[in-house]
């Protein structure tokens, strides 16, 4: 699950379009396979998530506002 988790922070990082964090500083904190390691990576999985799915519906909200204008 640990290298799971690290492979999909790396393509959701790969798919913002500024990433705020190095994902290799963050993944050499995180590097150890511990529960504790593995459950926070699996968070900033799920925030990765939701984030692009914010960003997804403020753009579609945007196109619909410039649509009508």
């Amino acid at each position: 699950m640990h290298e799971k988790a690290k492979t999909t922070i790396h393509v959701l990082i790969e798919n913002m379009v500024r990433p705020d964090i190095s994902e290799n500083l963050f993944f050499k904190h995180y590097n150890e396979v511990t529960k504790k390691n593995v459950i926070k990576l699996l968070l900033r999985c799920k925030r990765l998530y939701d984030g692009r799915n914010e960003a997804v519906n403020i753009f579609k909200l945007v196109m619909e506002v410039e649509a009508t204008l």
